[in-house]
């Protein structure tokens, strides 16, 4: 489960999802063309505005939330396959 501000990600999107000890998030989503461009223009929205409320769990059923900072650590786009692909990798750090 991945919510980052108000955008609640569809679990078919996660590829995964890891909790850090420290209540850092690491995640990559795979979706296809609209989805996966509102995706990625939604995730660096929340990168610019500094802190959000986000929400994840792990394949465990570890559950974090709180106030993160999004970092968008790539987006790859595979137009080799119809529809584009877009694999976006990102994480969120815990805001003390």
């Amino acid at each position: 489960m991945l919510k980052v501000g108000d955008v609640q990600v569809d679990p078919s999107y996660i590829r995964y999802v890891v909790i850090s000890g420290t209540g850092s998030v690491n995640f990559q989503l795979l979706a296809l063309e609209e989805e996966g461009k509102r995706l990625e223009r939604e995730l660096r929205r929340f990168e610019a505005a500094g802190g959000v409320e986000c929400s994840a769990q792990d394949d465990r059923g570890e559950p974090v939330n709180g106030l993160y900072e999004v970092k968008v650590i790539s987006v790859e786009k595979d137009s080799t396959k119809i529809p584009v692909r877009y694999r976006i990798r990102g994480s969120l750090q815990q805001l003390t």
